[in-house]
């Protein structure tokens, strides 16, 4: 009869964990597809657009060709850094040339940070690098008329970066920034392994500020630079932090996504608003991965206003089932425009009707 007992339990504790990461993973999750309007693709990229960065200007810059398995000997994509100009969305964007020593101007880019020097007005670009070494962050000044990126630092070898997926720069070579994983996404992921971290680079050291997070990826400072979001995949959340003097972090509160899997956050410099590129279903973004031009998957794209505020509101703005822009990372809005990147496919520019 115990045995029995034993038996039933584990058969109902098997199928009770089953059933929960078939719905982290997304599989009974449906997609309905809608857009603010007509939208249209960015000729010139092929091979994803993960990350995304707006000047005021409009000037934006587009990272593209990440390769996961972090092979640049010649297989795969190769990494690229683009400038696009929202003022004349009908251009196709620009790669930018890296000059400098030859050994940076080979790129496997993920996330990327803006930082305006306010004393020069001077912008630069942080650009994190899965190098065949280890993980970097890589240091450009933009030269916006001559279409280059003026390499001036590496930071690598650093024990506390070690499997970074994004960064916000608060300060001259100072930002924080997301190790989405310890070990394995697919080991974490399956056995609820909460090993993912923030860390925060002073320009000299880094340090982890916050641990024992279930796969963070994006990472955003407030307009007013008090907050610090993070993009919680795990969980399915945005994370609020209040930033510290001492540049340590206190969480605040989490707002949920009611099941879907938050990637890459832009912070609206205009209204504070939050505009993330989210991922569905992760059991078809990871079949993706696999065959990224025959397997499609979902995006969506979601604002969230208020993100300070006891009552946030999430607003969805854009949603495809995979035919039209498959694993959408990252959304940003300009004006009355937003443009929508990808991990590995390509780049959408749609008008707003309601910015």
């Amino acid at each position: 009869m115990l045995k029995q007992a034993v038996i039933v339990l584990l058969s109902a504790a098997i199928v009770y964990w089953i059933i929960g990461l078939a719905v982290k993973l997304g599989v009974f999750r449906p997609v309905f597809n809608h857009s603010p309007g007509k939208c249209f693709h960015l000729e010139g990229i092929e091979d994803g657009s993960e990350d995304i960065q707006a000047l005021p200007n409009g000037l934006a810059f587009i990272s593209s060709g990440i390769n996961i398995k972090q092979n640049t000997q010649g297989a795969g994509p190769v990494g690229k850094i683009y400038l696009f100009d929202f003022n004349h969305p009908k251009k196709s964007p620009v790669e930018l040339k890296i000059v400098g020593d030859e050994k940076y101007k080979i790129l496997n880019p993920h996330g990327i940070s803006l930082w305006t020097d306010p004393k020069t007005g001077d912008p630069y670009l942080y650009v994190v690098n899965h190098t065949p070494a280890g993980d970097a962050v890589d240091k450009f000044r933009i030269h916006s008329d001559t279409k280059t990126l003026e390499h001036l630092r590496r930071i690598e070898n650093e024990p506390n970066i070690y499997s970074i997926n994004d960064l916000v720069v608060v300060g001259e070579d100072q930002f924080y920034y997301s190790n989405d994983k310890y070990f394995s996404v697919y080991t974490e992921v399956a056995f609820n392994l909460h090993w993912g971290s923030v860390g925060f680079f002073n320009g000299k050291d880094a340090v982890l500020v916050e641990t024992g997070l279930f796969l963070p990826n994006g990472i955003a400072v407030s307009k007013d630079q008090k907050h610090i979001y993070l993009a919680d995949i795990g969980n399915e959340e945005i994370r609020v932090y209040e930033k510290n003097a001492d540049n340590s972090l206190t969480f605040r509160q989490s707002i949920s996504l009611q099941g879907t899997l938050p990637d890459n956050i832009d912070v609206d410099q205009e209204t504070g608003d939050l505009w993330i590129g989210a991922h569905p279903s992760l059991i078809k973004f990871v079949k993706h991965m696999q065959n990224v031009k025959e397997i499609k998957t979902p995006s969506q794209v979601l604002r969230i206003r208020n993100p300070d505020s006891s009552s946030p509101e999430v607003i969805e703005v854009y949603s495809n089932d995979g035919v039209q822009l498959s694993g959408s990372s990252v959304a940003v809005r300009f004006g009355k425009s937003m443009l929508i990147g990808t991990v590995f496919d390509r780049a959408l520019y749609c008008p707003l009707s309601c910015a």
